[in-house]
């Protein structure tokens, strides 16, 4: 038997209440088009940055509405951008980070403990580093009846795989994942033969994988890569 210790507590607590349909607590970060009384239209860029703090009780239950969700945020590089730093977001009945469409964001020494389907989810992202990100004890959904010999998507970290989406500017080091269904990682190959003289790759490295019903880490083609 292999154990994870982490510590869930943090000085600033966000806590959802699950008491009403089984939506919990969100965090919601995009951008937004404004447009003036002349017609013009001004891009109303938004920023998340969280540190040092506990999320209980997020995302809404049996759908891709995550706890912690950024979509279509295009920030530049050359300001400040997105950051999660030593976050904790536990206790969830639906999927606990989400990245869809961004830019220019960081993850890092993060934890995700007992929620639902997927833990961390990041799809057609650019410039997204995860470090030390580490997800344990993902449950499967058991609410759905399903068709055709369809399949529930879920993992402990779904990097680009979800919609199978371009991500190969973007990365996940140093990551623990333990208690996952289906997969631990389900990540992009890398196309080594498109680069010559390299054999190794900066986008998956240096992660763990243990205690998985089904494979530590599924591995399928990278879409932008033809050698992948």
């Amino acid at each position: 038997m292999r154990g994870e210790v982490v510590l869930l507590t943090r000085n600033i607590k966000i806590i959802g209440d699950y008491s009403e349909n089984d939506w919990g607590g969100q965090i919601i970060t995009s951008d937004a088009t404004q447009l003036s009384a002349t017609g013009e239209e001004t891009i109303l860029s938004g920023l998340l940055m969280l540190k040092n703090v506990e999320l209980r009780n997020m995302g809404q239950k049996n759908t891709e509405r995550a706890g912690i969700r950024i979509q279509n945020s295009k920030r530049k590089a050359d300001i400040e951008n997105h950051f999660i730093e030593n976050v904790v977001v536990h206790q969830g009945l639906g999927m606990a980070i989400s990245f869809d469409s961004v830019e220019n964001a960081t993850i890092k020494n993060t934890d995700i403990v007992s929620v639902y389907q997927v833990g961390l989810r990041v799809d057609s992202v650019t410039n997204v580093k995860m470090d030390s990100v580490n997800v344990y004890d993902v449950k499967k959904r058991t609410w759905l009846t399903l068709v055709d010999n369809a399949m529930d998507k879920e993992c402990c970290v779904a990097f680009c795989s979800y919609n199978e989406s371009n991500c190969s500017t973007s990365s996940i080091i140093n990551s623990k994942v333990a208690g996952c269904p289906f997969a631990g990682y389900i990540v992009p190959g890398y196309g080594c033969a498109d680069k010559v003289g390299e054999s190794s790759t900066n986008v998956f490295k240096d992660n763990i994988a243990h205690s998985i019903d089904g494979s530590g880490a599924l591995i399928y083609p990278d879409p932008a890569v033809s050698t992948a």
